[in-house]
């Protein structure tokens, strides 16, 4: 409650239903480590290095730019307690979405470290609320 200052004119009811509204807890997001810099967001869209199958198994490279990571996460089905992110990429359409470790997104920059804490927190906020 550390900007409660901001919302004397609601009800308590008023407040928490603004502050989850999206399913988002928008006063804990609002930390400054919780948000991206400008100079952070540059660094997103630098290009990437990203390897793949095709459909005849050969491996294919190229360069792509991250659009952003959705915000969705799944556990591995390979590794146990592992949890796996969707990557949406620029200039690709929905079914190219791509789903990462952690660890394979921060080989291409640690930003991405902060992006999926953020991620993170977001995800264990909502389920919190389902609990």
């Amino acid at each position: 409650f550390h900007h409660i200052e901001k919302h004397l004119d609601k009800t308590p009811n008023e407040y928490v239903r603004w502050r989850y509204q999206f399913g988002d807890d928008r006063e804990g997001l609002d930390q400054a480590n919780m948000k991206l810099s400008e100079k952070e967001e540059a660094e997103l869209k630098q290009q990437v290095d990203y390897s793949y199958k095709d459909e005849k198994g050969n491996i294919k490279k190229e360069k792509r730019i991250v659009s952003r990571m959705t915000g969705t996460r799944r556990p591995d089905p390979n590794k146990k307690k592992v949890m796996q992110y969707e990557v949406s990429w620029a200039g690709k359409s929905q079914d190219a979405n791509t789903w990462h470790q952690a660890s394979e997104m921060v080989k291409h920059s640690k930003i991405y470290e902060k992006v999926i804490r953020l991620i993170d927190a977001k995800c264990s906020a909502r389920e919190a609320m389902y609990a």
